[in-house]
């Protein structure tokens, strides 16, 4: 595991410094409202939905039902039946693309960023047959291609002045397709065969993703409510447009964060959904609660070093660092929140991560309402970390009362 988990970081550090640059380089965009970093954050929050329907749950319940799958005919018949649902869904996805340009008049932009949105859904569905494998060489190597080459091409339109909002979607579209043909080159050469041949019907993968679909969903909404928001309240003139532009600024720099706690969480998960005993999952629980004398340091000289870089390079941006600590904080209490409700990754348990989403999203959806308005920016960053530390005292409970409580099921 610590080899994977090796493989991971190395290559989310790879991506994580080419986002980082990539962030500044954006920042270069105009300030004027109609084109700034804070409006590229709003079609990247379009784009990001568009995965969703690609998943449906799918991903994260393949890894989890094929993980210890040890026959490989089986194996293969549920990666027939994976590659024939993505298939189907992304030719749906791509119908509905094309049925919103037709209806809607202010559409060239957004159907770039639908379309690209779409690309990258269809690239990470790569990872999950390699992560149920444990295959992390796989993922390790596909991860930082796209954050490449847009940095690449933001780096060639800034050069010759020709950076603006249009131009930035458009190579967005162009990185995902490169990245897409990239990882269907290096999936048939290191993975495995690119098929469709199965005899399962499409129930099996209905029956065993209907929760995580519940939660996936909730999950797209609640990613992207604090940008989707705060545009709501500048286009009805409640709050100015530069609070989504420090907003999307200070958390789009701490992204970089989640890049690595999510790589812990991706090669943890087909190992803990294997655990049979309460005493090695209450052993794993404990294992991970020592990280803690690594994660807070590690986020404290992160933010130290952010702080460094904004105040004698990107000054402009100085109103968006008294967000970055809340943001920060927040990723913490996700990174413990994913981690410790791994155990709930099993049959009869995945209710759980379904009704902690949606709990989530109701107290962000009111806490988001209630401050915005008001507060702006700062309503938004207190909405993602009220989220954050609702989900992660709910998880603590659940756990205490299933591993250590008089009824605890776990592991029996």
């Amino acid at each position: 595991m610590l080899k994977n988990f090796g493989f991971i970081i190395a290559s989310r550090l790879i991506s994580a410094a080419l986002g980082f640059c990539l962030t500044f380089v954006l920042w270069e965009l105009p300030r004027d409202g109609s084109g700034d970093f804070g409006k590229y954050s709003f079609y990247i929050a379009i784009a990001s939905t568009i995965p969703f329907f690609i998943n449906l749950g799918i991903d994260k319940s393949f890894v989890v039902f094929t993980s210890a799958e040890k026959d490989e005919k089986t194996y293969a018949n549920y990666l027939g039946l994976f590659w024939k649902s993505k298939l189907i869904l992304t030719f749906l996805i791509l119908i509905g693309c094309f049925i919103y340009y037709l209806v809607n008049d202010q559409r060239s932009l957004i159907m770039v960023a639908l379309l690209a949105g779409l690309v990258f859904g269809f690239s990470e569905s790569f990872k999950p047959p390699a992560e149920s494998k444990k295959n992390f060489g796989f993922v390790a190597l596909i991860v930082p291609i796209r954050n490449l080459v847009l940095l690449i091409l933001s780096i060639v339109l800034l050069a010759n002045d020709a950076l603006t909002l249009q131009n930035i979607i458009l190579c967005l579209l162009i990185a995902n397709s490169i990245y897409l043909v990239s990882a269907l080159i290096l999936y048939k050469i290191y993975v495995a065969p690119f098929t469709m041949k199965t005899s399962l019907p499409y129930k099996t993968l209905i029956h065993d993703s209907k929760w995580l679909f519940a939660k996936e969903i909730v999950q797209l909404i609640a990613a992207n409510m604090e940008i989707f928001v705060l545009t709501f309240f500048i286009q009805k003139g409640t709050i100015d447009a530069d609070q989504r532009l420090y907003f999307a600024s200070a958390f789009s720099v701490c992204k970089i964060l989640p890049l690595f706690t999510s790589s812990l969480t991706k090669v943890l998960l087909p190992t803990v959904v294997n655990i049979k005993s309460a005493e090695n999952l209450k052993l794993y629980i404990q294992k991970l609660s020592k990280t803690l004398l690594i994660s807070i340091p590690l986020a404290i000289v992160f933010f130290g070093l952010v702080y460094f870089f904004v105040i004698n390079y990107k000054e402009s941006y100085s109103d968006s660092l008294s967000l970055m600590p809340l943001i920060i904080l927040g990723t913490l209490f996700t990174f413990y929140t994913n981690n410790i409700s791994l155990i709930f990754y099993r049959k009869g348990e995945i209710h759980f991560i379904s009704t902690l989403a949606i709990i989530q999203f109701i107290v962000g959806a009111s806490v988001c309402f209630y401050l915005i308005p008001t507060y702006g920016a700062t309503g938004a960053i207190i909405s993602f970390l009220c989220v954050r530390v609702v989900g992660f005292i709910i998880t603590l409970i659940k756990t205490r009362i299933s591993l250590y409580g008089a009824s605890s099921k776990i592991g029996e």
